[in-house]
């Protein structure tokens, strides 16, 4: 019995499996007295309580956790916890609530040298300040989770956090720069051959051409896009492709 086990299966979606292996792992924690696998496992499971739509027994998980945290001399674990409670307001729609938590992460995160965790709320952040049309802010705190995978080379970081700095961009109507992070993200994704990813990205860039007013391109695009679709069976971009070139 490990995290890795309940991780594994938190990132193939069975939230509900992972969560009974987390208890079981707490459980086992408090009957040994382990502090450290304790935080780890009601932070864990707050996680999972959240992807499950049970929120207040996420944040009793995270809560718990914050105060075994506080009580003991593992701070290091601070930093997911409160990115945790950031995490779990973002998806309560407690949008000011959520930055409040998530740039106190980002900032332990700093302070602790954690690079990954720091790209993790950067990009959530400005996915935050997105749900809140707050583009500017959104595109400042992508472009933040861009440098720091870009200094330690985390590719695909780099192609996620250039997609959604194109959405921005769209939604504030800059299509040059747009048109630059889709092209960014899509030839990264082409290099890594993740065609789930090349497809939107390809499409994203039908849309900015769209826009543009120059329409041959723009078809172009969503044609190359259909056709990957097709090729993976992927129902709902066919869809949404047929529509634009409809």
């Amino acid at each position: 019995m490990h995290f890795i086990h309940s991780q594994a299966l938190w990132l193939q979606g069975n939230n509900q499996p992972a969560l009974d292996i987390a208890l079981r792992i707490l459980a086992w924690a408090q009957g040994v007295r382990n502090i450290q696998f304790q935080v780890r496992a009601y932070a864990h499971c707050g996680a999972l309580y959240r992807n499950l739509g049970e929120f207040q027994q996420s944040e009793d998980s995270y809560t718990t956790a914050l105060e075994i945290s506080n009580q003991s001399e593992y701070k290091d674990l601070l930093s997911a916890v409160m990115g945790g409670f950031g995490q779990l307001y973002r998806a309560m729609h407690l949008y000011e609530k959520a930055i409040e938590y998530l740039l106190s992460a980002l900032e332990l995160t700093e302070l602790n040298g954690a690079s990954r965790r720091a790209v993790s709320w950067s990009g959530i952040l400005g996915l935050t300040y997105d749900d809140l049309g707050q583009y500017q802010q959104a595109i400042q705190y992508y472009k933040k989770a861009i440098e720091i995978s870009e200094e330690h080379h985390y590719t695909g970081s780099i192609a996620t956090w250039s997609g959604n700095v194109g959405v921005s961009y769209m939604n504030i109507s800059d299509y040059v720069q747009a048109l630059h992070y889709y092209q960014k993200a899509l030839h990264i994704n082409e290099e890594m051959g993740s065609t789930d990813s090349i497809a939107i990205n390809i499409g994203n860039i039908g849309n900015v051409y769209f826009c543009l007013g120059e329409y041959e391109s723009a078809l172009e695009y969503f044609h190359r896009a259909l056709a990957l679709y097709e090729r993976e069976e992927y129902l709902q971009g066919i869809a949404d492709c047929t529509g634009n070139i409809g």
